[in-house]
Protein backbone atom coordinates (compact mmCIF):
# COMPACT_ATOMS: atom_id res chain seq x y z
CA UNK A 1 0.00 0.00 0.00
CA UNK A 2 1.59 3.37 -1.19
CA UNK A 3 2.17 6.06 1.67
CA UNK A 4 0.65 9.09 1.03
CA UNK A 5 1.26 11.34 4.43
CA UNK A 6 3.42 13.49 2.03
CA UNK A 7 0.83 15.52 1.13
CA UNK A 8 0.35 18.78 2.51
CA UNK A 9 -3.48 19.89 2.74
CA UNK A 10 -4.60 22.74 4.92
CA UNK A 11 -8.69 21.95 4.91
CA UNK A 12 -10.31 19.86 6.78
CA UNK A 13 -12.92 19.21 4.23
CA UNK A 14 -10.51 18.73 1.15
CA UNK A 15 -8.68 16.53 3.70
CA UNK A 16 -11.74 14.39 3.53
CA UNK A 17 -12.25 14.07 0.08
CA UNK A 18 -8.70 13.57 -0.77
CA UNK A 19 -8.97 10.66 2.46
CA UNK A 20 -11.82 8.93 0.07
CA UNK A 21 -9.46 9.30 -3.45
CA UNK A 22 -6.66 7.27 -1.65
CA UNK A 23 -9.42 5.02 -0.43
CA UNK A 24 -10.46 4.14 -4.04
CA UNK A 25 -7.24 4.67 -4.87
CA UNK A 26 -6.18 1.90 -2.47
CA UNK A 27 -9.24 -0.71 -3.24
CA UNK A 28 -8.36 -0.45 -6.82
CA UNK A 29 -4.83 -1.49 -6.21
CA UNK A 30 -5.63 -4.26 -3.56
CA UNK A 31 -8.95 -6.24 -5.28
CA UNK A 32 -7.23 -5.16 -9.04
CA UNK A 33 -10.62 -4.01 -9.72
CA UNK A 34 -12.22 -0.62 -11.30
CA UNK A 35 -13.14 1.65 -8.77
CA UNK A 36 -14.51 5.45 -9.10
CA UNK A 37 -15.55 8.41 -7.78
CA UNK A 38 -18.93 10.33 -7.56
CA UNK A 39 -19.58 13.36 -9.54
CA UNK A 40 -16.73 15.79 -8.75
CA UNK A 41 -17.03 19.87 -8.24
CA UNK A 42 -14.88 21.65 -10.14
CA UNK A 43 -12.86 22.03 -7.30
CA UNK A 44 -13.16 18.65 -6.41
CA UNK A 45 -11.98 17.81 -9.39
CA UNK A 46 -8.89 19.92 -9.53
CA UNK A 47 -7.63 18.60 -6.02
CA UNK A 48 -7.84 14.83 -7.50
CA UNK A 49 -5.71 16.22 -10.52
CA UNK A 50 -3.21 17.79 -8.30
CA UNK A 51 -3.10 14.15 -6.41
CA UNK A 52 -3.03 12.13 -9.57
CA UNK A 53 0.12 14.57 -10.96
CA UNK A 54 1.98 14.72 -7.62
CA UNK A 55 1.72 11.22 -7.07
CA UNK A 56 2.20 10.03 -10.47
CA UNK A 57 -0.52 8.20 -10.50
CA UNK A 58 -1.43 5.80 -13.61
CA UNK A 59 -4.66 4.09 -15.56
CA UNK A 60 -7.22 7.09 -14.51
CA UNK A 61 -9.69 8.60 -16.89
CA UNK A 62 -11.54 11.59 -16.02
CA UNK A 63 -15.10 12.06 -17.41
CA UNK A 64 -18.44 13.64 -17.38
CA UNK A 65 -20.12 11.84 -20.44
CA UNK A 66 -19.23 14.46 -23.30
CA UNK A 67 -16.52 17.38 -23.88
CA UNK A 68 -16.25 20.13 -21.65
CA UNK A 69 -18.37 18.41 -18.52
CA UNK A 70 -18.77 20.18 -15.52
CA UNK A 71 -19.55 17.85 -12.97
CA UNK A 72 -16.46 14.72 -13.91
CA UNK A 73 -16.37 11.56 -12.24
CA UNK A 74 -12.47 9.56 -12.24
CA UNK A 75 -12.46 6.52 -12.79
CA UNK A 76 -9.39 3.92 -11.57
CA UNK A 77 -8.76 0.83 -13.11
CA UNK A 78 -5.85 -1.77 -12.77
CA UNK A 79 -3.54 -3.01 -15.76
CA UNK A 80 -5.69 -6.03 -16.79
CA UNK A 81 -8.72 -4.12 -17.70
CA UNK A 82 -7.21 -1.08 -19.52
CA UNK A 83 -9.15 -2.02 -22.70
CA UNK A 84 -12.60 -2.53 -20.99
CA UNK A 85 -12.61 0.99 -19.49
CA UNK A 86 -14.71 2.27 -22.25
CA UNK A 87 -17.12 -0.56 -22.09
CA UNK A 88 -17.33 0.18 -18.30
CA UNK A 89 -18.23 3.57 -18.79
CA UNK A 90 -21.50 2.86 -21.03
CA UNK A 91 -22.34 0.65 -18.43
CA UNK A 92 -21.60 3.06 -15.06
CA UNK A 93 -23.64 6.12 -16.90
CA UNK A 94 -27.02 6.70 -18.89
CA UNK A 95 -29.30 9.65 -19.00
CA UNK A 96 -32.28 10.39 -17.53
CA UNK A 97 -34.71 12.33 -19.99
CA UNK A 98 -38.11 14.39 -18.96
CA UNK A 99 -40.02 15.20 -21.75
CA UNK A 100 -42.61 17.99 -20.64
CA UNK A 101 -45.96 18.20 -22.29
CA UNK A 102 -46.82 20.57 -24.69
CA UNK A 103 -47.90 23.97 -23.82
CA UNK A 104 -45.92 24.09 -21.01
CA UNK A 105 -43.79 26.39 -19.67
CA UNK A 106 -40.23 25.62 -19.76
CA UNK A 107 -38.24 24.77 -16.69
CA UNK A 108 -34.24 26.23 -15.78
CA UNK A 109 -31.40 24.05 -14.71
CA UNK A 110 -32.91 25.18 -10.97
CA UNK A 111 -36.17 23.40 -11.38
CA UNK A 112 -34.62 20.18 -12.62
CA UNK A 113 -32.15 20.11 -9.76
CA UNK A 114 -34.22 21.57 -7.62
CA UNK A 115 -36.86 18.93 -7.98
CA UNK A 116 -33.78 16.48 -7.68
CA UNK A 117 -32.86 17.45 -4.30
CA UNK A 118 -36.27 17.56 -2.86
CA UNK A 119 -35.78 13.08 -3.44
CA UNK A 120 -32.95 13.64 -0.90
CA UNK A 121 -30.89 12.99 -3.65
CA UNK A 122 -27.71 14.22 -3.15
CA UNK A 123 -25.73 16.54 -5.57
CA UNK A 124 -22.52 14.27 -5.68
CA UNK A 125 -25.03 11.26 -7.60
CA UNK A 126 -26.12 13.54 -10.73
CA UNK A 127 -23.93 14.79 -13.57
CA UNK A 128 -24.65 17.69 -15.64
CA UNK A 129 -28.30 18.42 -16.43
CA UNK A 130 -28.74 19.56 -20.05
CA UNK A 131 -31.73 22.19 -20.50
CA UNK A 132 -33.98 22.26 -23.62
CA UNK A 133 -37.05 24.18 -24.33
CA UNK A 134 -38.73 21.00 -24.21
CA UNK A 135 -37.33 19.28 -20.97
CA UNK A 136 -33.91 18.02 -19.99
CA UNK A 137 -31.44 15.40 -20.09
CA UNK A 138 -29.92 14.32 -16.65
CA UNK A 139 -26.72 12.45 -16.29
CA UNK A 140 -26.71 9.67 -13.75
CA UNK A 141 -24.99 6.57 -12.25
CA UNK A 142 -27.26 3.48 -13.79
CA UNK A 143 -27.61 2.12 -9.85
CA UNK A 144 -29.65 4.72 -9.36
CA UNK A 145 -31.51 5.57 -12.46
CA UNK A 146 -35.03 3.46 -11.61
CA UNK A 147 -35.22 4.82 -8.76
CA UNK A 148 -34.79 8.52 -9.50
CA UNK A 149 -37.57 8.01 -12.48
CA UNK A 150 -40.15 6.24 -9.79
CA UNK A 151 -39.65 9.37 -7.90
CA UNK A 152 -39.50 12.07 -9.99
CA UNK A 153 -43.00 10.82 -11.66
CA UNK A 154 -44.40 11.38 -8.09
CA UNK A 155 -43.49 15.15 -7.93
CA UNK A 156 -46.06 17.55 -9.07
CA UNK A 157 -43.30 19.41 -11.79
CA UNK A 158 -43.08 16.12 -13.27
CA UNK A 159 -46.48 14.71 -13.07
CA UNK A 160 -47.73 15.46 -16.66
CA UNK A 161 -43.83 14.46 -18.05
CA UNK A 162 -42.79 11.53 -20.28
CA UNK A 163 -39.61 10.55 -17.87
CA UNK A 164 -37.43 7.25 -19.05
CA UNK A 165 -34.19 6.31 -19.17
CA UNK A 166 -31.88 6.57 -22.08
CA UNK A 167 -28.64 5.13 -23.33
CA UNK A 168 -25.62 7.57 -22.48
CA UNK A 169 -24.96 7.35 -26.28
CA UNK A 170 -28.08 9.42 -26.88
CA UNK A 171 -27.47 12.10 -24.65
CA UNK A 172 -28.35 15.56 -25.79
CA UNK A 173 -25.72 18.24 -25.82
CA UNK A 174 -27.44 21.72 -24.46
CA UNK A 175 -25.27 24.24 -26.21
CA UNK A 176 -23.77 27.12 -24.01
CA UNK A 177 -23.16 30.41 -25.37
CA UNK A 178 -20.59 32.41 -23.43
CA UNK A 179 -20.08 36.24 -24.01
CA UNK A 180 -16.56 37.30 -24.30
CA UNK A 181 -15.26 39.87 -21.92
CA UNK A 182 -11.80 41.77 -21.83
CA UNK A 183 -10.86 43.52 -18.03
CA UNK A 184 -7.93 44.80 -17.13
CA UNK A 185 -7.43 44.44 -13.19
CA UNK A 186 -4.89 45.18 -10.74
CA UNK A 187 -4.17 41.58 -9.03
CA UNK A 188 -6.46 38.25 -8.95
CA UNK A 189 -8.19 38.68 -6.15
CA UNK A 190 -11.52 37.37 -6.06
CA UNK A 191 -13.20 40.67 -4.90
CA UNK A 192 -10.85 42.70 -7.74
CA UNK A 193 -12.27 40.50 -10.26
CA UNK A 194 -16.18 40.84 -9.32
CA UNK A 195 -15.95 44.66 -9.22
CA UNK A 196 -14.67 44.74 -12.87
CA UNK A 197 -17.04 42.24 -13.94
CA UNK A 198 -19.93 43.54 -12.36
CA UNK A 199 -18.91 47.06 -12.98
CA UNK A 200 -19.44 47.97 -8.89
CA UNK A 201 -16.82 49.29 -6.16
CA UNK A 202 -14.28 46.99 -4.45
CA UNK A 203 -16.33 47.71 -1.37
CA UNK A 204 -19.72 46.56 -2.90
CA UNK A 205 -17.87 43.28 -4.20
CA UNK A 206 -16.81 42.68 -1.04
CA UNK A 207 -20.41 43.02 0.87
CA UNK A 208 -21.26 40.74 -1.92
CA UNK A 209 -19.02 37.92 -0.90
CA UNK A 210 -19.81 38.29 2.80
CA UNK A 211 -23.24 37.88 1.47
CA UNK A 212 -22.08 34.49 0.62
CA UNK A 213 -23.62 34.72 -3.10
CA UNK A 214 -20.19 34.12 -4.76
CA UNK A 215 -18.73 30.16 -5.60
CA UNK A 216 -15.34 29.28 -7.14
CA UNK A 217 -15.69 25.92 -8.48
CA UNK A 218 -18.63 25.15 -7.02
CA UNK A 219 -17.06 26.10 -3.35
CA UNK A 220 -18.59 28.71 -1.78
CA UNK A 221 -16.42 31.77 -1.13
CA UNK A 222 -15.67 33.97 1.69
CA UNK A 223 -12.44 35.37 1.54
CA UNK A 224 -12.44 38.73 -0.42
CA UNK A 225 -8.73 38.04 -0.61
CA UNK A 226 -8.60 34.61 -2.36
CA UNK A 227 -6.56 34.71 -5.48
CA UNK A 228 -8.53 33.34 -8.60
CA UNK A 229 -6.71 30.84 -10.91
CA UNK A 230 -7.09 30.69 -15.06
CA UNK A 231 -10.08 28.84 -15.75
CA UNK A 232 -12.19 28.79 -12.46
CA UNK A 233 -15.23 29.42 -12.83
CA UNK A 234 -16.76 32.33 -10.74
CA UNK A 235 -20.85 31.72 -9.95
CA UNK A 236 -22.38 35.00 -8.72
CA UNK A 237 -26.18 34.03 -7.24
CA UNK A 238 -28.46 36.80 -8.95
CA UNK A 239 -25.65 38.08 -10.97
CA UNK A 240 -24.79 34.68 -12.86
CA UNK A 241 -21.71 32.65 -13.99
CA UNK A 242 -18.61 33.56 -15.71
CA UNK A 243 -15.24 31.48 -16.33
CA UNK A 244 -11.54 33.22 -16.18
CA UNK A 245 -9.91 32.01 -19.70
CA UNK A 246 -7.09 33.66 -20.10
CA UNK A 247 -4.18 35.97 -19.52
CA UNK A 248 -3.27 38.31 -22.16
CA UNK A 249 -0.75 41.05 -21.39
CA UNK A 250 -0.13 44.05 -19.06
CA UNK A 251 -0.50 47.54 -19.35
CA UNK A 252 2.04 50.08 -19.25
CA UNK A 253 0.91 50.98 -15.58
CA UNK A 254 1.61 47.19 -14.71
CA UNK A 255 -2.07 46.21 -14.61
CA UNK A 256 -3.15 42.69 -15.82
CA UNK A 257 -5.50 42.05 -18.93
CA UNK A 258 -7.61 38.98 -18.89
CA UNK A 259 -10.39 37.25 -20.76
CA UNK A 260 -13.80 36.51 -18.92
CA UNK A 261 -15.85 34.38 -20.61
CA UNK A 262 -19.88 35.11 -19.50
CA UNK A 263 -22.42 32.66 -19.68
CA UNK A 264 -25.40 33.69 -21.14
Amino acid sequence: MKNYDNLKIANEEDKLFIAKIINKLEQRDLKNKITSTDFLNLHEKRLCEDLIKKEKIKNYKITGCYEDAERTVVIFYPDKLENYIDRYIDQLFCVIRIELPKFQNKYTHRDYLGGIMKLGIKREKIGDIMVFDDGADIIVGTDIADYLIDELKKLTRFKKSNIKKVSIMNLRIAIQNKECIELIVSSYRIDTILSEILRISRTKATQIIKEERVFINSVLCINPSKNLLLNDIITIRGKGKFELKEECGCTKKGNIKIIVLKYV
